[in-house]
């Protein structure tokens, strides 16, 4: 194992790219389209800045994880 590297990190924070796809029927369904995992919150603000670029138009929901239970922040439509 290399230095530096670390096997189980303790993710703090969670980006999840979603979608509203209309369904045949017309409901509609939600779709994940990307998510990405944070350790940090400068992690995050960067994965956030990329994601809002690659997914202009899309939903974002951001959890975070506190006494090991994720909950939402943020959830931008």
């Amino acid at each position: 194992m290399g230095v530096g590297i670390n096997t189980d990190p303790a993710w703090k924070y969670t980006i999840r790219v979603i979608e509203k796809i209309s369904i045949i029927n017309g409901k509609e369904c939600l779709m994940l389209v990307d998510k990405r995992l944070c350790t940090c919150k400068k992690e995050l603000d960067r994965n956030l800045k990329i994601l809002k670029e690659v997914y202009p138009n899309h939903s974002l929901q951001i959890k975070e994880r506190k006494n090991n239970k994720w909950q939402v922040i943020e959830y931008s439509v």
